[in-house]
């Protein structure tokens, strides 16, 4: 199987987790605020209502006349109160394993900006000749695509299924990225590799360059909260964050026919 093809297949698969999870909480919290204004409602009538205008003897009628509701709104409560035990103690099971998990987010994340790092330098190299005419129907670089390592996917797949919803999603997002990416340079590779004309590939490697640099880009917002030193805020990603990134990744934008042009194109499409 294909690194990239195992990363889409566990991307879509944690998503769905994280989308049952936001459901399950969802149905929760309807269920909490309809379930105890009833239960309040039905404490009133039931004990407090009888001895309004009457007596102990009519409350004693009443609580008679209704013991079938009784008993069931008993073990109704019951259950809602248990249901919230359990789910308070697997929301505090989770938060201690994602605390364990997140211990390991660190250095995954600097073995991912790596990994980003080592592609860059084979797009930056590909450019770099790409107005070689000659290159069109024979080119040779000396850097490689990178192997991804699978570890890397089996710490971020462990902290999305312990992480908060919007951590997780986060994170799968990244990994959606990354599969998007890693498919582009590996098609890239295998042109390179049976040496044929590239053609229109070339024109697709500003597009490469941004793919990887927005993978960076939320790596770095991403970095503060893994260690610890912060919460985790929603993340957006500008032009100022981009720029940030490409210059982490080696990738100078001066050196690159309209790459900030482009990425500011790009970003205008994804925000509309």
């Amino acid at each position: 199987m294909h690194p990239h093809r195992s990363i889409n297949t566990s991307g879509n698969e944690l998503l769905k987790n994280i989308n049952i999870n936001i459901n399950v909480d969802a149905w929760i919290y309807i269920l909490n605020r309809i379930g105890f204004p009833l239960v309040g409602v039905y404490f009133f009538s039931m004990f407090m209502y009888p001895f309004i205008g009457g007596n102990w003897t009519h409350a004693q009628s009443v609580w008679h006349d209704w013991q079938s509701l009784n008993v069931g709104v008993l073990a109704f409560v019951s259950s809602l109160i248990a249901f919230n035990i359990s789910r308070y103690n697997a929301n505090k099971q989770r938060d201690r394993e994602f605390i364990a998990e997140r211990a390991l987010l660190p250095q995954a994340l600097s073995e991912l900006s790596e990994h980003l790092k080592q592609c860059a330098e084979l797009l930056s190299e590909v450019w770099s000749i790409k107005h070689d005419l000659s290159a069109y129907r024979s080119l040779t670089v000396q850097s490689k695509k990178p192997e991804l390592d699978p570890a890397l996917q089996k710490v971020f797949s462990n902290c999305i299924r312990h992480g908060e919803p919007h951590v997780a999603e986060h994170l799968a997002k990244v990994l959606m990225h990354l599969q998007v990416s890693e498919s582009r340079i590996l098609g890239l590779q295998k042109i390179l590799n049976t040496n044929v004309a590239l053609g229109s590939n070339l024109e697709n490697i500003q597009s490469y360059m941004f793919g990887l640099a927005q993978i960076q880009a939320l790596i770095n917002e991403t970095f503060e909260f893994a260690r610890g030193e912060g919460e985790f805020s929603q993340v957006n990603v500008g032009i100022d964050e981009l720029t940030t990134a490409y210059l982490n990744l080696d990738i100078r934008m001066e050196t690159i026919d309209n790459l900030l042009s482009y990425t500011k194109k790009r970003l205008a499409r994804n925000n509309a």
